[in-house]
């Protein structure tokens, strides 16, 4: 058996020493650093590892753009996480983090505690689905490595999955300016690795994971509420939570209740 390439992925362990572990995994264009808003929340009860996921933020490799599968991805994740040496973990993903931590807990369900994922989704269902999607990934990759990345960020986020940001101006701007500190050779890499039309479909693993698992999602946000209880009747170890006064970015729109949830679910509550 050929082992997969792994990846380095830059890290940082905060919180209370021997504690339970908590992985925190960002979405498309974040980092590490998108956690810092709501990780001393969490810092009191739990260990908590917040990691640059490949072509984002410090994981960037510098003799390569080759791009990173999710199951190289999931093997590093699992080895960064044997040097902190817990024998279980809960896994938080946004968006792309999320749809991670899905693949991590098919296929590491024995080291896997608990899950959040935040507006996250077990894939595409058919081939048909994710080849064009490929396509499309492919087209926003070349966008990237084309054009200026600031305007690439600043479109992204004019998508209709974030209009709920554009209520606060101010921070939407502070948003996409820290977005566009990203490597553009990163991101084109991550489109083709880890995009959405990259990932296998999941659905059959979901429907029989018995790993206790929140989905979150924004009232703003209708199309992953309506999968939000689309993969809730699929699994019956999952409960949705719809949180007021936030679109596709939970965490950053509605820190406080996000928190509130969060904290509660992994303390068993």
């Amino acid at each position: 058996m050929t082992l997969p390439d792994v990846p380095h992925l830059h890290s940082r362990v905060t919180g209370a020493s021997g504690a339970p572990l908590v992985v925190f995994l960002h979405g498309f264009l974040g980092s590490a650093d998108d956690w810092a808003e709501i990780l001393p929340s969490f810092e009191p009860s739990f260990r908590c590892a917040v990691v640059d996921l490949p072509g984002h933020g410090r994981s960037v490799e510098t003799t390569s753009d080759r791009p990173y599968t999710l199951l190289e991805t999931a093997t590093a994740l699992i080895e960064l996480i044997d040097e902190i040496d817990v024998p279980s973990f809960s896994l938080v993903g946004y968006s792309m983090g999320g749809r991670l931590a899905l693949y991590v807990a098919a296929i590491y369900a024995m080291r896997v505690d608990r899950l959040v994922l935040e507006s996250a989704s077990p894939g595409l269902r058919t081939e048909r689905e994710r080849a064009e999607r490929r396509q499309h990934d492919e087209e926003l990759a070349r966008q990237v490595e084309e054009g200026e990345l600031a305007a690439f960020v600043r479109q992204w986020y004019e998508q209709p999955l974030f209009a709920s940001l554009a209520r606060d101006p101010e921070r939407r701007d502070a948003l996409i300016a820290r977005r566009a500190r990203n490597s553009t050779r990163g991101l084109a890499a991550s489109l083709r690795g880890m995009g959405t039309g990259a990932q296998p479909s999941l659905w059959a693993e979901w429907a029989v994971n018995t790993i206790p698992a929140l989905l979150v999602t924004g009232e703003e946000d209708p199309k992953f509420v309506a999968l939000g209880r689309e993969m809730e009747q699929g699994c019956a170890a999952s409960r949705l939570a719809v949180v007021t006064g936030a679109g596709h970015c939970v965490h950053y729109e509605n820190p406080s209740a996000y928190t509130t949830l969060v904290k509660a679910f992994l303390e068993g509550s």
